[in-house]
């Protein structure tokens, strides 16, 4: 594979956070209101995006409390030397998120790399779904993830996806290449989707070493 043509799509929470941010948040501040929404997405009954919703109604309108719980989920050590290598090897880097956002922007600046995610308007206390495609057959996500995937595609690069749970599902579908971790492998071996399994972002960065 030439790296030098590949946009390369990192999943942030449970693959560049080692935590799923917003699920750690939720378990400390409504661990029992939440879990009923979560059981509802993750067997389809609802989508990404009215799952954030209802989820972040729960949650208590202090950003402070919010960020800093957030922030206690660990981001995965690998994930600066795997930028690194991947510039190094001329690849394209986009943090691609379905989660809260502000975490996700927070790191993926820190790294020098493009983020689309979802935002928190935190004055009116609402989650902002500026890269919904209400085009897209699905449309319930609050960030499409294939869509950036194809734009890629469309532009003769090769899609490379790094992911890990449900969120990413659909864009594995459509990736040219995907490395998925824990829940994702899983689903891509029952849905016969050629994948690379990795434990973790380490894995991958020894393969590109």
């Amino acid at each position: 594979m030439d790296w030098s043509r590949a946009a390369v799509f990192i999943d942030f929470d449970g693959t560049i956070s080692t935590r799923d941010t917003g699920l750690h948040m939720l378990e400390r501040l409504a661990p029992h209101e939440s879990r009923g929404i979560e059981d509802q997405y993750l067997l389809g009954q609802i989508g990404s995006l009215q799952c954030m919703v209802e989820q972040w109604r729960l949650l208590p309108k202090d950003r402070e409390l919010i960020e800093t719980l957030v922030r206690e989920a660990p981001i995965d050590p690998a994930f600066p030397q795997l930028v690194e290598r991947l510039r190094a090897l001329d690849s394209r880097v986009t943090v691609l998120s379905d989660g809260y956002g502000f975490r996700a922007r927070q790191v993926a600046a820190e790294a020098g790399v493009d983020v689309l995610t979802n935002d928190i308007d935190w004055d009116a206390f609402e989650v902002v779904f500026s890269r919904r495609d209400s085009s897209c057959p699905c449309s319930a996500c609050g960030t499409c993830k294939p869509e950036p995937i194809l734009a890629a595609q469309r532009q003769g690069m090769t899609a490379v996806l790094i992911g890990d749970g449900p969120s990413d599902a659909r864009a594995a579908e459509v990736a040219d290449f995907v490395f998925a971790i824990g829940g994702l492998a899983d689903w891509c071996e029952e849905q016969g989707i050629a994948h690379h399994r990795i434990a973790r972002l380490a894995d991958l960065l020894a393969i590109l070493s």
